[in-house]
């Protein structure tokens, strides 16, 4: 209990009935050991205790799914930002999220917009500087490169 930080779900908690403690190994008895180690971890009700996706991607069970090369690590939690301490139904909660998620993209969009409106500014003003006619004489491409032909050899 000393994890969680929000009034309302301490007081919920706190009236919820208590029922006799089943093992993870009563609830799956056909499951591996590596598998309810697992879920074990996963399940921590304590946040502070729990597996990371990152130590969960690396665990036995999981190892043999995992490539470090294709997977995103975030640098820092990823954090909502909804208040713990206002009760939402659950349709107004997933709307709430949508929304926030929704104007997230949005403005990723337009900074990725605007890096590559950068990137495309420096790059016409540097293949502007390198279109400097040719005094060389003979046929040209588009480049600027020297054509070479029979018809020009002859």
């Amino acid at each position: 209990m000393a994890a969680i930080r929000s009034r309302y779900t301490s007081s919920m908690l706190e009236n919820i009935n208590v029922k006799e403690r089943k093992t993870i190994r009563s609830l799956y008895p056909n499951a591996s050991a590596d598998a309810l180690d697992l879920l074990g971890k996963l399940l921590q009700f304590n946040p502070e205790k729990r597996i990371t996706s990152t130590e969960a991607l690396k665990h036995p069970y999981l190892k043999q799914f995992s490539n470090t090369d294709e997977e995103i690590t975030m640098s820092k939690p990823i954090k909502i930002s909804i208040d713990d301490n206002v009760r939402f139904t659950i349709s107004d909660y997933r709307k709430t999220l949508y929304k926030q998620i929704v104007a997230k993209r949005k403005e990723q969009r337009k900074k990725k917009a605007a890096a590559k409106a950068l990137r495309q500014k420096r790059g016409s003003t540097r293949s502007r500087a390198s279109t400097r006619p040719s005094t060389r004489s003979g046929v040209t491409n588009s480049h600027g490169d020297m054509k070479s032909s029979y018809k020009n050899l002859k």
